[in-house]
């Protein structure tokens, strides 16, 4: 069900930069814990196995052979984490990626069209502030035009609106 609601946006990847970042964090911590996982396995093979040589431990054919489905395992898990990474900072991403866009267009004087979230989508309240500030710029911009356009009051002589320089 969750994949299929990947596939419902049109773009999951919004901001490389923060969900990159968070991609690249997965995966250090993914190598870090198949690292301890590993030399978990190593000592408890170590402790548990009948005396041998110490460098008979390390042997690749052995580790692999006692090991590998762990970190078989471990890679067939590594894209299914990727995936859900990517959607779940999708939630967070998306919605500041079309709130900054949003605020881009209200600096440079355009029409705003109400921001919605997605109902899965994080900071929702959001939205409903920035809604809010999109409105009360709008009120002020007609005021403006209001008040630009309002008629001004004709004066027949400078010296009647300065009462400092009739004297």
């Amino acid at each position: 069900m969750r994949l299929f609601r990947l596939f419902q946006r049109k773009k999951v990847f919004v901001d490389p930069r923060v969900q990159g970042a968070m991609l690249l964090r997965l995966v250090i911590y993914w190598v870090f814990g198949l690292l301890a996982i590993a030399q978990i396995l190593l000592f408890w093979q170590i402790i548990t196995s009948p005396p041998a040589p110490f460098l008979d431990q390390f042997r690749f054919d052995i580790l692999w052979a006692k090991h590998g489905s762990v970190v078989i395992a471990s890679l067939i898990m590594l894209p299914i984490f990727l995936v859900d990474t990517v959607v779940v900072t999708n939630r967070f991403a998306g919605p500041l990626y079309r709130l900054r866009a949003s605020i881009r267009a209200l600096t440079a004087g355009e029409r705003v069209e109400p921001l919605k979230f997605r109902d899965r989508d994080f900071w929702r309240e959001v939205a409903d502030e920035f809604n809010l500030l999109a409105v009360h710029v709008e009120q002020l911009k007609r005021q403006v035009a209001m008040a630009s356009t309002a008629p001004k009051p004709e004066t027949k002589d400078r010296h009647e609106l300065d009462p400092v320089a009739a004297h």
